[in-house]
């Protein structure tokens, strides 16, 4: 058997003395081969702890590089969708403001054309109102010179005539009066006054008109 120190085979000594040098032999011996595996494992162990531990750091930080990223990601997006949806409030804003200003524009010219309207009906109204103000006027001067040519000539057909005359023309004031207004009411109430006291005029010439024959009979009959 070769005298070396083995673990696995340990070498059997017959006394103390010779087992302790014999360790001793063992262990220069060992040291003489080269280092301890065990010391080689615990060193690997040590360096993989080590490696372990970087992993474990490389890893919270990949994580929260992650999430960071995750985050601006997201806060990203928000941002997007807010500007897109402001953009998009202020687009309808726009529109809305655009509509209303057209709608605006076109009630504005919708007023124009209904004043205008308004303006010619007025004109319109008021030269009718002025051609039967002028018509009135014509008829009454006429109707005041045909009291006079009745009055001188005394015949009764003119006076019934002189009436039917009368009744128009009151029923034309009447339709103005209905129709006019301002200054124009004020011109035919005094159309109407003038009328009226020539219309007295001539129920009183009526009267005598009618009263002069009976009168001339009653002397006739007298004679």
């Amino acid at each position: 058997m070769d005298e070396n120190c083995d673990d696995n085979n340990p070498p059997i000594l017959s006394s103390k003395k010779g087992s302790t040098s014999h360790k001793r032999s063992c262990c220069r011996s060992k040291r003489d081969s080269g280092p301890d595996p065990r010391w080689d494992v615990e060193r690997l162990r040590a360096t993989l702890e080590v490696e372990r531990s970087r992993n474990q750091q490389a890893h919270r930080r990949f994580s929260l590089e992650l999430r960071r990223q995750r985050e601006e990601a997201r806060e990203e997006r928000e941002r997007a969708l807010r500007e897109l949806t402001y953009r998009h409030e202020q687009q309808k804003t726009l529109e809305l403001l655009r509509q209303r200003e057209a709608l605006s524009r076109e009630r504005s010219a919708e007023v124009r054309r209904l004043l205008r309207w308004r303006s010619w009906e007025r004109k319109r109204a008021e030269n009718s109102n002025l051609r039967q103000t002028q018509e009135v006027k014509r008829q009454l001067a006429d109707e005041i010179a045909g009291i006079g040519k009745t009055g001188v000539q005394g015949l009764k057909p003119g006076c019934k005539g002189n009436g039917a005359v009368y009744r128009k023309l009151e029923e034309l004031l009447k339709t103005l009066l209905a129709q006019a207004d301002g200054q124009q009411v004020a011109l035919l109430q005094r159309l109407q006054q003038e009328v009226d006291l020539e219309k007295s005029y001539f129920l009183c010439h009526l009267l005598e008109a009618h009263s002069r024959p009976s009168q001339e009979g009653k002397e006739d009959r007298k004679g």
